[in-house]
């Protein structure tokens, strides 16, 4: 039958009915639940101004009874007594006795449910009077902080290896063969910009929200990318240092996911996967000497005695210096100045060649 405004109207009036009623074991007078409950009075109940108006309003009153807290969705502050025991490992259900609880059942079975609060109070008065309590609590702990470090590690060595092999290949490139690539695409992945695309076979079309697109053959793109960027080899190159450039953030962070978690296996005395045994030639090999600790950034002693003479070097000469060359030059300069009281030179944006070598100059100037 046609379901009218009327049919509604009367729907919601049902339903706000339904939630004025008191609790289902509330209504059962004289019931083994019926002291759990009292009966509600007037002050708990929402005034209401205008009945009527209320049987056409889609808003639903709730009626809280003294002590009865209306139903949550969340249930992350409770547990039962087999999954407290489970996640303190010494626990028994001795210590939960006078633990407060309330009672559920599923399926007719009958469980206690805990608030986690009361469980962590449970857990420090026993940790407080049973040492060994504590201390297998803590071995359990350092045991599942042992498993996850270990995992982020091999997830973090994964995820650098993948990104520094995408980035020795060059990124992806369109099959030769394939079909035709947008503009945006073509621009990017070819290292070209609007000047280079011009002459080549372009077939438009319309993008995924209907906009006007161009699309090129990779077999066309590639022969003028590898012309622009001085051969094949060039191209790889290029390709290379964009890539690099994309994926710096990404190398970082895996790069401190991997120390951190190295850090937390020293802490906690286990083996760090892949690293040299101690007492091992190889692990003497790789620890430096006492007072020669130096910065992953910086060159080798010969390297920096080579470079001493830097201010016979013209500008061209230091230009053709990398980032890391220029950095030991500074940093030499530094301490000589630092002992004789002299002015320094700024190592701020240090990522910047051109910046580098303009203080460099003006420092000698």
């Amino acid at each position: 039958f046609p379901m009218g405004p009327w049919w509604h109207a009367r729907a919601r009036a049902a339903t706000d009915a339904n939630h004025a009623r008191l609790p289902f074991m509330a209504r059962q007078v004289g019931g083994m639940h019926a002291k759990k409950f009292e009966k509600p009075t007037d002050s708990c109940r929402k005034p209401i101004s205008n009945p009527r108006a209320m049987r056409f309003s889609r808003k639903v009153v709730h009626v809280r009874l003294p002590g009865h807290k209306l139903a949550s969705s969340g249930s992350s502050g409770t547990c039962s007594l087999n999954t407290a025991l489970k996640e303190n490992a010494g626990l028994t259900r001795a210590d939960l006795e006078n633990v407060p609880h309330k009672w559920r059942s599923c399926h007719g079975n009958s469980y206690p449910l805990y608030q986690r609060s009361d469980i962590a109070r449970a857990v420090n008065q026993k940790k407080a009077t049973d040492p060994e309590f504590a201390a297998s609590l803590q071995k359990a702990d350092d045991k599942r902080t042992v498993a996850a470090a270990k995992q982020s590690l091999k997830d973090a060595e994964a995820a650098l290896e993948a990104v520094r092999a995408k980035t020795e290949r060059g990124g992806y490139l369109p099959a030769l063969g394939g079909a035709r690539v947008a503009k945006t695409i073509a621009k990017r992945a070819y290292c070209l910009d609007d000047g280079d695309l011009r002459g080549l076979s372009v077939e438009y079309g319309r993008g995924m929200m209907g906009n006007s697109s161009e699309n090129y053959l990779p077999a066309e793109l590639q022969p003028v990318a590898e012309a622009k960027h001085g051969g094949a080899a060039g191209f790889l190159a290029r390709r290379q240092k964009r890539e690099k450039r994309a994926n710096g953030k990404e190398v970082g962070e895996q790069e401190a996911r991997i120390i951190r978690a190295k850090a937390t296996l020293e802490r906690l005395g286990e083996a760090v996967p892949g690293a040299a045994p101690a007492g091992t030639a190889a692990a003497a090999a790789a620890k430096p000497a006492a007072g020669t600790k130096r910065k992953a950034t910086e060159l080798d002693g010969e390297k920096v005695a080579a470079l001493a003479n830097w201010c016979s070097m013209e500008s061209q000469s230091l230009n053709s210096l990398s980032v890391n060359e220029l950095k030991a030059i500074i940093r030499a300069e530094n301490e000589k100045n630092r002992g004789e009281g002299g002015p320094s030179i700024s190592m701020a944006l240090s990522g910047k060649k051109d910046m580098l070598v303009s203080r460099l100059l003006a420092y000698r100037g």
